[in-house]
């Protein structure tokens, strides 16, 4: 239970709206007895002739019913309401790790097993969290209430209802091992094959470019009959308990009220309507001993779908844990001491050292796999480096969180990047975008034609250009000091690539700018930082042409 309740509390709606739930489940249960007490009523009434006593348990019994429906409305309402919040809050909580987690974990995690997740298994577990507790607070309240309410008005009848049932819960406290046994097969099951289709979905460019769709259609069909299988075996479980357990029940139940309470009413030592009420109550009982038993049930399933995301809400390793920096004010230059980088037990880099001043220009070079990207993920602090400083300016960002040390510099990425919604969207991420730099850099980038065209049916070049013009839109409204860009031009075409690069270069002109760039294009660029096996090397253009000279 504690469990679950620390699951809820990852919603900040959860702790105020938890409390009315309950209240309302307890309050809808209690409501149930209005009804049988006044057929009781009602039926004596009828046996003796008091007309004025049948009228008026007849208004209180049709006001208990609207009130019991309103609140069973209002129960149903709330258990949605409640659903939605925390779903929405779950979201905002992996979107906050998913944005300042450490690239290295960044790369593990693929947006298929976010959405899936999030969707899937985090609504399942409200569900369940919810149903266990409205089982349990109508279950155990039906059972305490029921057995009052028929020691009150026949306490004889009651003591044989409430021993029999004692025996039945016994007999399902064994056979209930059994069925926990099957459920956790169950969940294993169904998590290992949902572990399978979403590595399916990630991977189908692969599966598709290396024809191996009938052998993956095997393994689906594989899959496939074990969930039939075993979702089978535990239905067959379920279903045989609680059949089986209502049948024998309700056969013993109405022998003990009609055999017993029919040799009371012959006697005169109980009336008729103490029967039919018996009757409801009997029932209500059942309902509520089954109720708990369902609300096991849920738990269990519940904590499956928690463990299923607890990967993805327990990241403490692979978020970054840093304070953020504030007031920072880097002055444009870079600096490596002594970084050391590596990738579990591979070295990548040792004693990386070198400084970029304000407003260089610089390009990365080195062959392909020797680490360009990772050199600029540093920069970025997308990677953390395993030993040595990183210094923007003054500023020591080492260990600071992404969130503030991208406030000063704009990154372009090599893949586009480009999220559902329009042009607008995409550069300025907001809805509410200054129109004046907007259009210009529409006209700037020549993506007219994007602005009125769906994001799915954008050429590459769109994209990329649409990318490159957030950078240019965010340095235009922000203090940014560095400019990062890793293989921008890739999917431009060669004419608009060298007037892009053109541009970008009077743009930034003021900014210090880092490039990963394989070709060579018409950027200004004034030094090269040559990557290799043994380090990295700083190339100045104009130390060397007046060392030639």
């Amino acid at each position: 239970m504690i469990k679950l309740l620390n699951f809820l509390k990852l919603s900040k709606h959860s702790t105020y709206l938890l409390f009315p739930f309950i209240i309302l489940a307890a309050l809808a249960t209690a409501l149930r007895f209005v009804l049988p007490e006044m057929l009781r009523r009602m039926t004596n009434a009828v046996l003796y002739g008091d007309a004025n006593g049948l009228v008026n348990h007849v208004v209180i019994a049709f006001a208990a019913s609207l009130l019991g429906l309103t609140v069973f409305s209002l129960l149903a309402f709330l258990q949605t309401h409640l659903s939605n919040k925390f779903e929405e809050s779950l979201q905002s909580l992996i979107l906050h790790k998913y944005i300042n987690m450490k690239k290295a974990a960044l790369d593990h995690f693929k947006l298929g097993d976010i959405v899936t997740h999030v969707i899937d298994n985090a609504a399942q577990a409200v569900s369940g969290i919810l149903h266990y507790v409205d089982s349990n607070v109508s279950g155990y309240l039906l059972v305490i209430l029921s057995a009052a309410y028929m020691l009150l008005i026949e306490w004889q009848i009651a003591i044989g209802i409430i021993v029999f049932n004692i025996f039945v819960r016994i007999l399902l406290f064994a056979l209930r091992k059994r069925f926990s046994a099957v459920n956790k097969k169950s969940v294993a099951v169904i998590k290992t094959n949902n572990a399978f289709i979403i590595d399916l979905l990630n991977n189908m460019l692969a599966i598709r470019v290396f024809d191996q769709g009938e052998y993956i259609s095997e393994k689906l069909k594989e899959k496939e009959t074990q969930t039939f299988k075993i979702n089978t075996m535990l239905n067959a479980w379920r279903n045989g308990i609680q059949d089986g357990t209502w049948a024998l029940t309700k056969l013993c139940e109405f022998a003990i009220v009609f055999g017993l309470g029919a040799f009371r009413v012959y006697h005169g030592d109980t009336e008729i309507g103490t029967l039919l009420a018996f009757v409801f109550v009997v029932d209500f009982m059942s309902q509520g001993l089954n109720s708990i038993s369902a609300g096991f049930s849920s738990k269990v399933n519940a904590l499956a779908n928690i463990e299923s995301i607890g990967e993805i809400l327990n990241l403490d390793s692979a978020v970054q844990e840093s304070e953020p920096l504030k007031n920072m004010q880097p002055d444009g230059s870079i600096r490596f001491e002594n970084v050391c980088f590596s990738y579990g037990t591979q070295t990548l880099f040792s004693n990386l050292s070198f400084t970029i001043a304000e407003n260089d220009k610089v390009m990365i070079k080195g062959r392909n796999g020797v680490g360009k990207s990772t050199v600029l993920g540093l920069m970025c602090g997308l990677y953390r480096p395993s030993s040595g400083k990183i210094y923007y300016g003054s500023e020591d960002v080492t260990n600071i969180n992404i969130k503030s040390m991208s406030a000063h510099y704009a990154y372009i990425t090599q893949a586009s990047n480009i999220i559902t919604g329009g042009a607008r969207a995409n550069m300025a991420f907001t809805d509410d975008a200054d129109e004046i730099a907007y259009h210009e850099i529409i006209a700037l980038l020549n993506l007219h034609k994007a602005e009125s065209t769906p994001v799915d049916l954008m050429s590459q070049g769109e994209k990329q250009r649409l990318n490159i013009s957030r950078s240019i839109y965010k340095s235009s409204k922000a203090d940014v000091k560095y400019i990062f860009a890793d293989e921008i031009f890739s999917s431009i075409d060669k004419d608009n690539k060298e007037y892009i690069a053109a541009k970008l270069g009077e743009i930034f002109k003021h900014k210090t700018v880092v490039m990963v760039c394989h070709d060579h294009v018409s950027f200004p660029f004034n030094k090269t930082l040559e990557i290799t096996e043994n380090g990295a090397v700083l190339y100045d253009y104009e130390a060397e042409e007046s060392n030639l000279s």
